[in-house]
């Protein structure tokens, strides 16, 4: 099984700006009968997000970028 490596653009680039970036955490509130609450986190809830938007990109590039997708 071969490494998924993201590809570069012809710039030697693997992004272009603007770039952005959600972090999504989730904290679990657990309530007693006596109405006092519990918060924690949860971290196998977390998630990060990246939002890449791409211009003037060649063919070869586009078709990079969609095949490391289809493969993710």
């Amino acid at each position: 099984m071969s490494m998924l490596v993201y590809p570069q653009l012809g710039t030697g680039a693997i992004s272009q700006y603007p770039i952005k970036k959600t972090r999504r955490v989730r904290t679990v509130i657990n309530e007693a009968a006596d109405g006092s609450t519990v918060r924690l986190a949860d971290p196998a809830g977390e998630t990060t997000e990246w939002q890449l938007d791409y211009a003037e990109i060649g063919d070869e590039e586009a078709a990079a970028l969609h095949q490391r997708f289809a493969a993710a």
